[in-house]
């Protein structure tokens, strides 16, 4: 005979015909046995599913060996400028934490998308050309993507700075 309780308690167990309950119905300790069976099940199922996404990763992994190598490579001329913008925005971030009144202190890493429009602002109402502008955008965004960090570049105010740069837009400081 198949209790009413099999199929929670071992789902490969034959279910019941037809049982006309409802759970609220159940006494308390039938209605905790039930809750705990659903609990362990999806723990089980959480388990297996992160089981289950470390094997499809590590594998896909060594299939893109190659590629996720490639990424690091970068022209020694592209490093040199990546590396200049990068030291400029650092610079640029300390700044902001040596003059700032509340001493909150603005990281490079992972920046924040403000930040990032600031110094890019900052740097085309200075002067600087299109290209250094996205070249800037290009070394910050690359550095947190290949720190595994969320890319503050993808903001939509950043491209849009980006965007006014390259149409020779310059800001309106009045």
């Amino acid at each position: 005979m198949v209790g009413i309780l099999d199929p929670i308690v071992n789902p490969r167990a034959r279910k019941p015909e037809a049982v006309d309950l409802n759970f609220w119905d159940l006494d308390h300790s039938t209605q905790c046995v039930i809750w705990g069976a659903q609990y362990e099940r999806d723990e089980l199922h959480k388990a297996d599913e992160a089981r289950i996404e470390r094997a499809i990763y590590e594998d896909l992994e060594q299939k893109y060996a190659e590629q996720l190598d490639a990424k690091e490579m970068l022209s020694p001329s592209t490093k040199e400028q990546y590396k200049a913008s990068c030291k400029k925005f650092v610079a640029f971030c300390q700044d902001i934490s040596a003059h700032d009144v509340l001493g909150v202190r603005v990281s490079a890493m992972p920046a924040r998308p403000g930040i990032v429009a600031q110094f890019l602002h900052e740097e085309l109402v200075n002067g600087a050309s299109a290209q250094t502008v996205r070249r800037h955008a290009s070394a910050i965004g690359f550095f947190h993507r290949f720190n595994e960090a969320w890319d503050p570049t993808e903001d939509r105010l950043v491209k849009a700075i980006i965007y006014a740069s390259t149409k020779g837009q310059r800001p309106n400081l009045a």
